[in-house]
C-alpha cells in the first residue's frame, strides 16, 4: 500500500479578511428564549399531568414527595 500526504491547503486571497467575529444577536440563536423558573415549572406541571405516576405510586403522601423530589 502506498501512501501519499495529502495536499496544502490552498487559502483564496483576501477570504481570511472577510471572517468577522461571531455575534449572538447575528446569529439564529438571535430569537432564543432562555430559561426561567417560571418556564421550567410550567413545562414540568405540564409533563407531570401527562404520567401515570397517579396510578403507579400509593401510600401516604408519597405521590406528593415524588413529585417534590423529580420537580
Amino acid at each position: 500500500m502506498n501512501l501519499l500526504p495529502r495536499p496544502p491547503r490552498f487559502n483564496l486571497a483576501g477570504r481570511e479578511s472577510l471572517r468577522t467575529p461571531w455575534d449572538f444577536y447575528k446569529s439564529i440563536f438571535k430569537d432564543y428564549k432562555p430559561d426561567t423558573p417560571k418556564l421550567l415549572n410550567d413545562c414540568f406541571e405540564n409533563d407531570w399531568s401527562q404520567t401515570k405516576c397517579d396510578k403507579i405510586i400509593k401510600g401516604d403522601g408519597e405521590f406528593e414527595k415524588t413529585k417534590a423530589i423529580l420537580k
